[in-house]
């Protein structure tokens, strides 16, 4: 195999690549979290996923989302509570399309708090 001009080879359980010797972890998994809100992205995060990082996301949509996604990991056979939902919402106000907790302390408390129910 040839990568970027150099020959890369294997050897006794490791990669050799311009002389240096990297070791291959067989079974190694590498987690996979999938970000977006697209259909889509529900799908791919429910099938192969190991997390589901959705952005700028009202709480409403965001409840529906995850019901989604736990309805999709049951038709691939496996069960929401094995893939972990992560948010971002940025804290000062949404770009048009997109959920912002807003831009007083006292307005961005509250949103947040009725979330974590």
């Amino acid at each position: 195999m040839r990568v970027i001009g150099a020959t890369v080879g294997h050897e006794e359980g490791a990669c050799m690549k311009l002389g240096c010797r990297y070791p291959i972890t067989r079974g190694l998994k590498i987690p996979l979290l999938i970000g977006g809100a697209s259909r889509a992205a529900i799908r791919r995060a429910a099938r192969v996923g190991n997390g589901w990082h959705p952005t700028a996301m009202p709480p409403e949509a965001l409840r529906a989302a995850m019901e989604a996604v736990a309805v999709e990991a049951q038709a691939a056979g496996r069960s929401a509570a094995d893939i972990p939902v992560s948010i971002s919402v940025p804290m000062q106000g949404g770009r048009p399309g997109r959920y912002g907790l807003g831009t007083e302390p006292a307005e961005m408390v509250k949103p947040a708090l009725s979330s974590a129910s």
